[in-house]
């Protein structure tokens, strides 16, 4: 308190106010304009002859030459027009006589740049270039008359810069006819809207002041202090904020619309766009009961003054954890009161996760951006564990659980990152955030709970977060801490998952005799076939193994931390091994032919997580080679009396993928059979409407598990029953969604539209164009991917390219076409005939959508095509160099095991 207290007496750090008060040269600025205005912005090439420029350094950090100490930010926002203006003052401290100052500033057009020192004001001027890594200029040089001194001074930068074109930065939007502005600033994008040190290591205070026209509302990370008119306009001033980065600063400006929620433990807002309020009260609600779970976990209450929860209308993020001023996707906010339970589900995950950011993420920040999975890997954990606190019975870890799985699938490629590696450029920082930072950082954290403990492990978590409040940290403080409250060496486990790629695969050889048995264990990386050695030699994991010998043991937990072990036992020998208890370890396991048909056969014995990890392990040594596809068949009708959600969503998952890539065209009739015969029966039982609701948890699971099963029949097993049964549910959708199941209206529709003509596609745009809800919007792009007939889903994809289509969504349309192998074809044709107009629709990252196409590719001419196709063009979709190899290479896993298991697969369903 008392540092900032003394930041306010500083001169120069409130000469903002001066801009809405008619005294700075901001206030004579124009608001907004096409063009920048004809003065040319003063870059020049002054260099004093004694002091070389700092270089660009290639770590991807700033030039050390001064350091921020606060902000105050004067920003002056009409969504309605075409830019915004700015003057930004930074307090900064000078260690020594410098004439060069190196900050982060991209597409702004800066007008004035002086430095207030105590003995007056020194004039800059500014020259650009470009970051280490970086495709555009975005580091802003100052080239001081004179050197500044050691000490404390002022930097004063006055700009103006357009509302950014890719959802990012600053960027403007209209809903409903009126426009909005919205912010957007992780990773790198702080510097799109205003001049800063744009670092997750450089954590201040931050004063916000901003103007807009009369009849809008401004809202940022703090509680507002005051409005004031100012003609036809109106400025917002915020409170100081505690220290945050610059990527968590954030604002919104628009005719906005305020619910309040609950006022403790913290006040609670929904924001949301004109009339839009009304679908936010199940947000708010579950916004109360996390904030204050998550508080009790972390002995730590909320740490801001304010908690908003804002559902922005076109958003690429899904979400966004800023300090005090959480924004969302709609979709992830907004919900009507017959929404399904899916959607309620996800909703509630998703605010879980962006609170326990609030802690993890913005109360203690990584330090760099090699650390980001300890903020969203912990979150991604959390979430689970917190909701399943919040919302007893609804299951939430099993599905963390099987979301480590499928990150096992990247993390099993030779061109896998690892969890922490250099970040040493924007793109590289874009990369970092995939399925290795937030599903494997969450499951290797929750095999660090089980190693240690869980009262151990959230007491490492609490002295982490008190020892780091208000800074921004490495990850070894917070293994550090766990090293000290477990007594066990958590930081050299740790790093044996966290510092290299791939995943452990844990090989059990049981023996038994004469009354004493044991087991072998030995670990190997797990590869598919037609893997390339990993680059270079992996370590031996440091792997805490859990194990279940049988129904009735305790669990036997040991460390492998050399390439085998033998755990002895005497006694009889188990009925059946579970090398994975709870499948709370981030390994795989394999098994002989005949112990893993036996695990299968004891699959009702197992705990529902154990299933989970059986079904994923099968499917996974199959891919690696150990099991044939008869096998792999035969093991999968052990779970045919399986009804848990999950157990049952992880076996369509995997009937999916064998699908795709182990079954020809002449097989496909006895292989739809065979997913009938597996799904059948659960059908009969659910049937398409929901029960009672007496038991909300439960009713929930079964809804859920009811969309995936009639999904399944009608899309993997092409059920004639199903598919006649869902067109007159769709029908009454269309007419009325409230009128039939939240959660099988939708599976109608998407079933439905297999089948459908032209009349059908003005349908569904009617809805995208009207639509009462999100969910409504989202579940008719998706029944438009569904198109059999080849016209209609290309006209639907041209659709998706006009305003009426947010280029948010395009990736619902995309991703539901190529879960159909005869549109597969379509899509790709489309993308290559309107390659740039659709990623000039869904710019930036959001294009990244476009590269799933690969997701489905299973022979060598295909791939090789879209390689030719993609290479050269990879660089319009940012930061997505590094998925375009891993899509490719796993590609070319796909006919590997097609070539190698096919065979097994078409003869165990009886092809001649």
């Amino acid at each position: 308190m008392q540092t900032r207290r003394a930041l306010l007496e500083l001169p120069g750090i409130f000469a903002f106010v001066w801009a809405f008060t008619g005294c700075g040269a901001a206030a004579s600025a124009p608001a907004s304009h096409a063009d920048p205005p004809d003065a040319a912005p003063p870059h020049a090439t002054y260099v004093a002859p004694e002091e070389p420029v700092p270089a660009v350094r290639d770590d991807g950090h700033l030039p050390a030459t001064i350091t921020p100490l606060r902000y105050a930010l004067a920003l002056d926002i009409d969504p309605g027009a075409a830019r915004f203006t700015g003057t930004t003052h930074i307090l900064a401290a000078v260690p020594r006589a410098t004439s060069y100052v190196v900050i982060h500033a991209r597409d702004l057009h800066v007008t004035r740049v002086d430095a207030e020192l105590a003995s007056g004001t020194v004039h800059a001027t500014t020259s650009t270039r470009k970051a280490h890594g970086a495709t555009e200029a975005d580091e802003l040089v100052l080239h001081f008359a004179q050197p500044l001194p050691p000490g404390q001074i002022t930097l004063r930068i006055d700009y103006d810069a357009p509302f950014a074109e890719s959802l990012s930065g600053i960027y403007h939007l209209t809903d409903a006819g009126r426009p909005y502005a919205f912010s957007q600033f992780e990773a790198t994008d702080a510097r799109r809207a205003f001049p800063c040190f744009d670092e997750p290591g450089f954590k201040v205070p931050f004063d916000v002041a901003v103007l807009v026209p009369a009849g809008m509302i401004a809202v940022s990370n703090s509680p507002e202090e005051s409005r004031q008119e100012r003609g036809k306009k109106v400025v917002f001033t915020f409170a100081t904020t505690p220290p945050l980065p610059t990527y968590l600063v954030a604002l919104a400006v628009g005719e906005l619309e305020i619910r309040e929620g609950k006022q403790t433990p913290v006040p609670i807002r929904l924001i949301t766009t004109k009339g839009k309020s009304g679908l936010g009260l199940p947000a708010l609600e579950a916004t109360a009961g996390l904030v204050q779970q998550l508080g009790d976990y972390f002995g730590i209450p909320y740490p801001y003054a304010k908690l908003d929860i804002v559902a922005v209308p076109e958003f690429a993020a899904g979400a966004m954890e800023n300090a005090g001023l959480v924004t969302f996707r709609e979709e992830a906010l907004l919900l009507d009161p017959h929404a399904s339970a899916r959607s309620r589900y996800r909703v509630d995950l998703i605010i879980a996760h962006e609170l326990a950011h609030q802690w993890f993420g913005d109360l203690v920040t990584a330090s760099w951006w090699n650390d980001i999975w300890l903020n969203e890997g912990f979150a991604s954990w959390m979430e689970a564990k917190i909701v399943d606190v919040y919302h007893p019975g609804t299951e939430a870890r099993l599905g963390s659980i099987r979301s480590a799985f499928h990150a096992m699938d990247l993390d099993g490629l030779p061109s896998a990152r690892a969890v922490r590696q250099p970040v040493t450029s924007g793109e590289e920082t874009e990369q970092a955030f995939d399925e290795i930072t937030y599903d494997k950082g969450a499951a290797v954290i929750g095999m660090i709970e089980r190693f240690v403990g869980p009262e151990k492990f959230r007491e490492g978590v609490r002295r982490y977060l008190r020892a780091n409040a208000w800074k921004s940290a490495r990850a070894e403080s917070f293994f550090g801490e766990l090293d000290r409250v477990s007594g066990k060496d958590v930081s050299t486990m740790a790093s044996t998952f966290f510092d290299q790629t791939g995943v452990p695969t844990i090989a059990v050889d049981k023996k038994c005799e004469k009354g004493e048995w044991d087991l072998t264990l030995t670990q190997y990386p797990w590869q598919p076939l037609g893997a390339a050695p990993p680059p270079r030699p992996l370590k031996q994991w440091d792997v805490p193994v859990c194990m279940k010998l049988g129904p009735q043991a305790a669990p036997v937990c040991t460390e492998l931390t050399e390439h085998a072990t033998t755990v002895k036992k005497s006694g009889p020998c188990p009925s059946f091994i579970d090398p994975n208890d709870a499948a709370s370890g981030y390994y795989r396991f394999a098994f002989e032919e005949p112990d893993a048909l036996a695990l299968a056969r004891s699959v009702g014995k197992l705990d529902v997580a154990s299933r989970l990890g059986l079904e994923s392990n099968l499917w996974a040594q199959t891919r690696a080679g150990r099991l044939d596809g008869s096998t792999l068949l035969s093991a999968l009708t052990a779970f045919d009396g399986q009804t848990n959600t999950d157990v049952v969503g992880e076996e369509i998952s995997i009937l999916e993928t064998i699908g795709d890539s182990l079954v020809d065209d002449a097989t496909r009739p006895r292989y739809r059979a065979y997913v009938a015969a597996r799904l059948a029966a659960r059908k009969r039982d659910l049937g398409w409407q929901r029960g009672s609701r007496k038991d909300s948890a439960s009713e929930d699971r079964r809804s859920i598990l009811r969309g995936q099963v009639l999904t399944a029949l009608g899309k993997l097993a092409d059920d004639e029953t199903t598919l006649r049964e869902s067109a007159p549910i769709a029908t009454a959708w269309l007419k009325d969604p409230s009128s039939v199941d939240p959660d099988t209206g939708p599976v109608a529709l998407l079933l439905a539209c297999r089948r459908a003509g032209p009349e059908r596609f003005e349908e569904l745009r009617a809805v995208v164009k009207n639509a009462k809800s999100p969910e409504q919007r989202v579940a008719a792009l998706k029944a438009m991917g569904a198109f059999g007939d080849p016209a209609l889903l290309t006209r639907a994809f041209d659709f998706s390219l006009t305003d009426d289509v947010r280029a948010q969504d395009v990736r619902y349309l995309v991703s539901s076409a190529l879960q159909y192998p005869a549109s597969r074809r379509i899509v790709f044709d489309w993308l290559k005939r309107r390659w740039e107009e659709a990623t000039k629709k869904a710019s930036g990252a959001l294009g990244g959508v476009f590269l799933r196409v690969l997701d489905t590719m299973c022979t060598r001419p295909e791939i090789d095509e879209a390689r030719e196709f993609f290479t050269p063009r990879v660089a319009q979709i940012y930061g997505s160099g590094r998925e375009l190899t891993e899509k490719l290479e796993a590609a070319s896993h796909c006919v590997e095991l097609r070539k190698t298991v096919g065979p097994s697969v078409a003869k165990a369903l009886g092809k001649k």
